[in-house]
């Protein structure tokens, strides 16, 4: 009985300690010597749009966010913010036009691991979004990401 008690306890433990959040670092690939590179500026307000993003209820379970990036399991890079130019065309008033897009670009670094995830709108890639919209839209792909990919995060560590 005692051996069935303690086994049950050990599970139990076990799937408490592997349903906490994952600590997350958000931060940009910045030089760390000081220097400030252009489009360091808009990245830093897109550090600020995926934290925030980070912290709605919704993933509550999944993430919490960390200053410090030595205590992070999970570390997002704002690699890129700004205009791109798409592959797409489309005609607008009776001409076809290449279209410029706003676009942000995640990566996730999980040890030595690194996926990127692009910002794209849903839909056609088309659409113009909001600036914290696409960070809304990135992090629901690395959630849903983090989720498929639950054991390997949890190897690494």
């Amino acid at each position: 009985m005692a051996q069935f008690v303690f086994a049950f306890m050990f599970v139990l433990v076990a799937t408490v300690a592997s349903a906490q959040p994952y600590a997350v670092h958000v931060g940009t690939n910045a030089d760390p010597n000081g220097f400030v590179e252009p489009g360091e500026a808009p990245r830093q307000d897109s550090v600020k749009d995926v934290k925030k993003a980070l912290t709605h209820k919704k993933f509550a379970d999944l993430f919490t966010v960390v200053d410090d990036a030595s205590m992070a399991d999970i570390r997002i890079v704002v690699a890129f913010r700004g205009t791109i130019e798409t592959e797409h065309v489309r005609k607008m008033f009776g001409r076809w036009q290449r279209v410029q897009q706003q676009n942000l670009r995640l990566d996730v670094v999980v040890g030595k691991h690194v996926q990127e995830f692009w910002a794209l709108p849903p839909g056609d890639g088309l659409q113009h979004a909001f600036r914290g919209d696409q960070a809304k839209y990135a992090v629901e792909h690395i959630a849903k990401w983090t989720r498929e990919n639950k054991a390997a995060i949890d190897s690494a560590q």
